[in-house]
């Protein structure tokens, strides 16, 4: 953080606000303590206020996301310097980074990975579960649902642009497999189709479903 302490001391009526700032605690670590960790830095375009003083630093605001890269875990660390004026009172801070998910843990690229394992690896999430704990995570099966519910939600204008796109076609290529899902209340597997439908053209667009 950047603040422009008083000339004169550190406690006056005017400087006294800043205290505000610097008594916070800090943020509880969410994650794995163990993991190693990688900082990203994002700090205000200008420094300077419109009474065109200099701001000075007065502390921070982290937030900390989980990735996963090739089978390892790493945390991301957002930190967004604070940038305040003691004359006119004025704060400035960057803007919090898009997230596919605001105030989730995860980073789009873990998201991306369970989504990927889950439907085109046909990984069970009670599986990935296991694989990302020897990773040395533990994500549960429900919080990786919550991951793929969000990203579908993301990419249904996506998703309903290829289809439109797809029925528009005068010859459509199907075909349809046969696959074992899961159904762990009941004990045993259940029968399921998996179809997917292409266009012949040379740009094609294919269309999975199950």
């Amino acid at each position: 953080l950047w603040v422009k302490t008083c000339s004169t001391c550190s406690t006056c009526s005017t400087c006294s606000w800043l205290h505000l700032f610097k008594s916070g605690s800090l943020l509880k670590d969410r994650a794995g303590s163990n993991l190693p960790r990688r900082e990203v830095c994002h700090d205000p375009e200008n420094t300077t206020c419109s009474c065109c003083c200099e701001l000075e630093r007065i502390g921070d605001n982290v937030a900390e996301k989980l990735d996963y890269t090739s089978g390892t875990f790493t945390v991301d660390r957002h930190v967004r310097c604070k940038c305040a004026c003691t004359r006119c009172r004025r704060l400035i801070q960057a803007p919090v980074p898009a997230h596919v998910i605001d105030k989730g843990l995860a980073t789009a690229g873990l998201m991306a990975h369970v989504t990927v394992s889950k439907n085109i690896d046909y990984q069970a999430l009670y599986r990935l579960e296991q694989i990302l704990g020897r990773a040395g995570y533990v994500v549960p099966c429900s919080t990786q649902a919550e991951w793929i519910g969000a990203i579908d939600v993301q990419l249904t204008p996506v998703m309903q642009t290829m289809r439109e796109d797809l029925l528009s076609r005068r010859v459509l290529h199907a075909a349809e497999t046969p696959v074992a899902m899961l159904k762990p209340a009941l004990g045993r597997t259940l029968f399921a189709l998996r179809r997917a439908e292409k266009s012949p053209r040379t740009q094609p667009v294919a269309w999975p479903d199950v």
